[in-house]
């Protein structure tokens, strides 16, 4: 069965992909203040109240409008206004609406909103950001947040791991681009931008929404070649490991943890004889078993880095903060500095050098390095009492870091 692709305006797009990465979307914008933002609590899009706000004479054309409640640490909300002025839709007067969306929020609401106008068009004159009215002796001036999308280097939309700036790129891509006189051209650009948001790592829901958003926002004039696009995003996506690791990483750290919780806890529970015992028993070995598939997620990632993958595709495939990610390849390149002899001292002044950060604590350093120095001690042939003399650590440390090294 053919597919069918749904007309989809440019305005409904825009409020659909920033309601779907809403809280990308505010640290895209709001950089200064969305440490502000308690995002534990759900936004709110206030579509009823935003219909109020709104003149009457113009509420049919309005779709790319959006207002939302976010609520903040100190436990206030705040009321964001987001209004796109897409192309083809120009409003010579839209400063204006602006000034109205406020005083009307604050006149039915008791509401002050924050305020930002997203400009698509291509005109580079056309900047407003204010409002402003003069009678005799008094002035109202109203002043927003303004966007436009022209400013924007392509270049630099690209290297950002922010999702809403991948969305920010698609439309920047197809703004005032000459190149595009075929069909064939709009199905490769279209491509490379799925390929440029792909390599980033997000997860799967996030790829399928800024994907939609791709293929919709310039449309073809051959409607096949929207399936033409579907075809070429499954043979892109079709080699990434996106759910096998995820999937068994998930179900064997539940299975394994349950398992070695039951068999610990009631051996515990039936040591000790009574109840407590057991239950405390079933909880040590949980968390044993958790701590077990923590070690394994750590070696997937650590093969993961071998072969290649970056630290964002990693983070995106198993769904983990990318920080994780990167704390396990800054381990294994501070390994390897200690394995060539360097000290604690030489390798932050190294890396304060090339302006890195080091992601690992002062005691993680430590216990890194006193591994690798028992390590080659007990591979040299040292025995666990003069390791303990040389390096002053206990004996229980080196025989875990021997039994480790023996069972490997």
């Amino acid at each position: 069965m053919k597919k069918i692709t749904p007309k989809i305006t440019k305005d409904e797009l825009w409020k659909g992909i920033i309601e779907a990465l809403f809280e990308d979307f505010l640290h895209f914008f709001f950089p200064d203040f969305v440490d502000e933002v308690d995002f534990t609590k759900p936004f709110e899009f206030l579509d009823k109240e935003l219909q109020e706000l709104i003149p009457d004479s113009e509420s049919r054309n309005r779709r790319a409008d959006l207002l939302a409640k976010v609520f903040l640490k100190n436990g206030n909300e705040k009321w964001i206004l987001v209004h796109t002025e897409v192309q083809g839709y120009f409003d010579a007067f839209f400063q204006e609406r602006m000034y109205i969306y406020n005083y009307r929020s604050y006149d039915r609401f008791k509401q002050e909103i924050v305020a930002l106008a997203i400009l698509t068009d291509d005109n580079p004159n056309f900047r407003p950001n204010c409002y402003e009215r003069k009678t005799w002796n008094t002035t109202i001036r109203y002043d927003f947040q303004m966007c436009k999308l022209l400013d924007y280097e392509a270049e630099t939309l690209a290297k950002s791991n922010n999702p809403f700036a991948s969305v920010m790129l698609v439309a920047r891509s197809f703004l005032n681009n000459k190149a595009l006189k075929t069909d064939e051209d709009l199905l490769s650009l279209k491509l490379q931008l799925f390929r440029t948001m792909f390599e980033k790592g997000h997860n799967k829901e996030i790829i399928r929404k800024i994907a939609n958003f791709i293929k919709l926002y310039v449309s073809f004039e051959n409607k096949d070649y929207f399936n033409k696009f579907e075809t070429e995003l499954d043979k892109i996506t079709k080699f990434q490991p996106t759910m096998g690791i995820l999937e068994l990483i998930k179900q064997r750290t539940l299975e394994e943890a349950q398992r070695i919780g039951r068999e610990e806890g009631i051996e515990k529970g039936r040591e000790e004889g009574i109840e407590k015992g057991r239950e405390e028993g079933i909880e040590k070995g949980i968390e044993k078993g958790i701590e077990k598939l923590k070690a394994e997620r750590k070696k997937a990632i650590t093969n993961m880095l071998a072969k290649d993958f970056s630290v964002e595709i990693i983070a995106g495939i198993l769904e983990i903060p990318t920080i994780e990610v990167a704390i396990v390849e800054q381990e294994i390149l501070i390994k390897s500095l200690f394995q060539k002899g360097l000290t604690i001292k030489t390798i932050k002044k190294d890396f304060k050098k090339t302006e890195q950060k080091i992601l690992l604590s002062e005691n993680q350093l430590k216990t890194i390095q006193q591994e690798i120095q028992v390590k080659q001690l007990l591979t040299e042939g040292f025995a666990v009492e003069a390791i303990m003399g040389k390096l002053d650590l206990s004996e229980d440390f080196i025989l875990k870091l021997k039994n480790k090294i023996t069972i490997q």
